[in-house]
């Protein structure tokens, strides 16, 4: 009896977290992709995964204070995330971080001061290409739940 309870439990809560990241997270285009979704106090991060991979494809921060600060940021061009355009910077070189690698932010029209923070990072042009096709293709939500 208890190992039923168990078993129904771990299914709550992994219905609960999906649930979570279908309401929060940006809606994905037809892709094999799948959001790895982290509550944090003010706000949340979307991590856009091939299923059963570690490897984040793309990342999306929802919130009031994202880390980028565009004033300090080298500017590569210009582009679009889920049909707002965006200006594209040029990611901080760190260990593990690509050649490829950029972030942008996408200030939506709204009261509450929520903005996405959104990086993307490849190993080729071409895979960079592709990444930043479905980022194109992202649909946002509403926005976050206020907090």
């Amino acid at each position: 009896m208890k190992s039923h309870f168990l078993l129904a439990t771990l299914v709550f809560a992994a219905a609960s977290a999906s649930a979570q990241s279908a309401n929060v997270c940006p809606v994905l285009p037809a892709v094999e992709l799948v959001w790895t979704h982290k509550a944090g106090p003010d706000y949340d991060l979307c991590y856009a995964k091939p299923p059963g991979s570690k490897e984040t494809i793309f990342g999306v921060f929802l919130g009031k204070t994202p880390v980028l600060d565009v004033a300090k940021a080298t500017v590569i061009g210009a582009g679009e995330v889920g049909g707002y355009g965006v200006t594209w910077y040029k990611q901080q070189m760190e260990p593990g971080v690509s050649k490829f690698a950029r972030q942008t932010l996408v200030a939506f029209d709204n009261k509450r001061g929520v903005v996405a923070h959104i990086w993307v990072s490849a190993d080729t042009e071409e895979q960079l290409a592709q990444r930043l096709g479905v980022l194109k293709r992202i649909k946002f939500n509403t926005g976050p739940a206020d907090k």
